[in-house]
């Protein structure tokens, strides 16, 4: 009698699909960890395109002045933040410094746009110069009657301007993580 064809094909696949099935979930961790990196970076890009939209709302700033303040920072694979350096910015920078004269041409001072919604903001005894060094108009004031020390003015800080606005920045970010999460952890868990 002749033996069938298929009684010589015989696969054991249990050991193939165990080992398999192992590596994809020693992987999984891994694809978790690194959707989660990407979910919290994007997001932390989305916070920071909010909060610089946010301090360009409320100070009149060029959005490059304000982007070279905002870093994003990964701590790890679960917890990323935004940090803000609060050198605070020179008046020079905001809206269009002018100088206002008083009687018999001697200067009075500068006025200078700080806030978008507010008019011009007048600081008495400030005067606009060129540094040598820089080569950059700045907004300056001497400490007292004498022709030397000369200050350099600034602005409002921007990180309380930040803090004004923190509800409202991250009411906007919440539902983006969740969604990136979503998004970053099936594409990760997808490649396995």
């Amino acid at each position: 009698m002749a033996r069938d064809f298929f009684d010589y094909l015989v696969f054991n696949a249990q050991k193939n699909v165990t080992r398999a099935l192992s590596k994809r979930l020693e992987d999984v961790p891994r694809a978790m960890r690194k959707g989660t990196r990407r979910a919290i970076s994007r997001t932390l890009t989305t916070a920071r395109k909010e909060a610089s939209q946010a301090i360009r709302n409320d100070l009149a700033l060029k959005a490059g002045d304000i982007k070279d303040r905002i870093d994003k920072e990964i701590l790890d694979s679960f917890e990323g933040r935004l940090v803000i350096k609060d050198r605070r910015l020179e008046l020079a920078k905001f809206g269009r410094p002018a100088m206002v004269k008083r009687r018999g041409g001697r200067p009075g001072g500068v006025t200078v746009k700080v806030y978008k919604k507010k008019g011009r903001q007048f600081y008495p005894g400030a005067f606009i110069a060129k540094g040598r060094k820089s080569g950059r108009f700045h907004v300056l004031k001497r400490e007292g009657r004498e022709r030397f020390p000369i200050r350099i003015m600034y602005g409002p800080s921007i990180t309380n301007t930040v803090n004004r606005h923190l509800d409202v920045i991250v009411g906007k970010t919440e539902p983006v993580f969740a969604r990136n999460l979503a998004r970053e952890i099936d594409f990760y868990l997808g490649k396995l």
